[in-house]
């Protein structure tokens, strides 16, 4: 299961990046909706991407980014502490 703090930091960085009229409650982190939700087109999504890395101090695979309209939050989130895990 993802750290609440991930997914709080993710929630966060959405909302700042994304530039959303929401606050983090708002955001149902269980749900995949980036495209359908936030209008978030591929290059948001690099974007996105990119803020995660650097907040996140992780490389993420090329190919992740593509998966990003069908991911939620929690799946994001594990995705990271994966790549920390493996440092």
């Amino acid at each position: 299961m993802a750290d609440s703090h991930v997914v709080s930091r993710l929630k966060h960085l959405l909302i700042d990046v994304m530039k959303l009229d929401l606050t983090p409650e708002q955001i149902d982190a269980d749900r995949n909706y980036f495209q359908e939700k936030f209008g978030l087109s591929s290059i948001d999504a690099l974007e996105f991407m990119v803020h995660i890395e650097r907040e996140f101090d992780v490389e993420i695979a090329d190919g992740y980014v593509r998966t990003l309209p069908r991911v939620s939050l929690i799946d994001l989130a594990n995705y990271i502490e994966d790549l920390q895990a493996q440092g």
